[in-house]
């Protein structure tokens, strides 16, 4: 099939780019950018993350000399252009950071697919994965459904679920769904052009919580849980936590284990022992790691460059 692939500059949609190029042919990718994209800016970060680590989706079709297009702004007429032009037979999806409109997806004869890390209708929305972690969900999935003027919410095509082991890191987390769902993804396209395709509607089932994006500054975590839970949820989301935000540049934060021990110290300080620095926990301690690293550094600078 003639496949038009619609993400971002990020492994969640380079990953099932690959997969999918490997099956079918890609007549045309779109990545999802702001108005300070710059491609000298990203080729910058692809050299500081290494040749086998970031590559982005311009440099990708490149290599490929596929058509690429830049969405910059909230207007998708130019898309529309864009599509008709590379004349695809499907539009493959997966983290695109915009809703696509009718006037897009309903170009090709067999629509348009996503791709959502979560069991639909469960966790609609941009964010599902820090979800999971803050109510410690047991398992998590992947869902390829069909893309309808809704949130999510078009009829699920194919849905696989993997347990969230307790304590599993978020990076290791995410690159198992990533594999997932590219893997349901080639599998969808390879039902769709047999014409067996099973289609389940899930538009008017309820979605009990919308996986937004974290507000500015919004304080999540919340120090009365168990530090069972508290662990769980800072190893799940230690880039994306506030309690963990370095002010210094190029320095991290690697949560560790937790040692229960019963203490009159007060929750969420900062502190220092004989096995290291830690978390304090009214029921024990969370050991945690700073490392410095001038790839992280280096990152750093580049988003200040953005800014």
């Amino acid at each position: 099939m003639k496949i038009l692939f619609m993400g971002q500059s990020s492994p969640f949609s380079l990953i099932p780019l690959r997969a999918v190029a490997e099956h079918h042919t890609v007549v045309g990718i779109v990545e999802s950018t702001t108005k300070k994209y710059r491609p000298f800016l990203e080729l910058c970060k692809r050299r500081i993350d290494g040749k086998d680590g970031y590559q982005s989706l311009r440099f990708f079709a490149m290599q490929k000399s596929i058509p690429y297009y830049a969405m910059q702004n909230k207007s998708q007429s130019d898309l529309v252009g864009f599509t008709r032009e590379v004349h695809p037979d499907i539009i493959c999806v997966s983290g695109f950071s915009r809703l696509l409109k009718e006037e897009v997806f309903s170009i090709p004869a067999y629509g348009a697919i996503n791709f959502h890390p979560a069991l639909l209708p469960r966790y609609r929305g941009p964010n599902p994965l820090f979800w999971h972690y803050f109510f410690m969900e047991p398992q998590i999935g992947a869902t390829i459904h069909y893309i309808d003027p809704g949130e999510d919410t078009g009829d699920i095509i194919l849905q696989k679920s993997i347990p969230i082991d307790f304590g599993m890191r978020g990076t290791e987390l995410g690159k198992k769904i990533m594999s997932l769902g590219a893997e349901l993804m080639v599998e969808a396209l390879t039902e769709i052009t047999k014409g067996n395709l099973k289609r389940t509607p899930q538009k008017d089932i309820p979605c009990p919580f919308r996986a937004r994006h974290r507000k500015q500054d919004e304080q999540l975590l919340q120090w009365d849980w168990p530090i069972e839970r508290v662990w769980h949820f800072l190893r799940g989301t230690t880039l994306n936590n506030k309690e963990l935000t370095s002010k210094f540049p190029g320095l991290s934060w690697t949560v560790k284990d937790f040692k229960k021990n019963y203490t009159n110290e007060t929750s969420g300080d900062f502190r220092w022992s004989l096995q290291g620095l830690y978390l304090s926990h009214k029921e024990g301690r969370i050991f945690i790691r700073p490392t410095w690293s001038t790839r992280n550094f280096l990152r750093h600078a580049y988003h200040k460059l953005l800014k």
